[in-house]
């Protein structure tokens, strides 16, 4: 599993993979709320690939 979180002023970018899973969130610190969210299967998009 790859974990990586960086954080600039109010927005926090959160990038999340392993073997099943690709996953990125954006939030917006100030409020809490997740701004931009991609959740995938990588078995999936390995399929599109072809």
């Amino acid at each position: 599993m790859y974990l990586h979180q960086i954080v600039h002023y109010d927005i926090q970018l959160y990038i999340m993979f392993d073997m099943q899973i690709f996953e990125l969130l954006v939030y917006d610190l100030s409020t809490n709320q997740p701004i931009y969210k991609i959740h995938k299967s990588i078995i999936l998009l390995n399929q599109l690939k072809n």
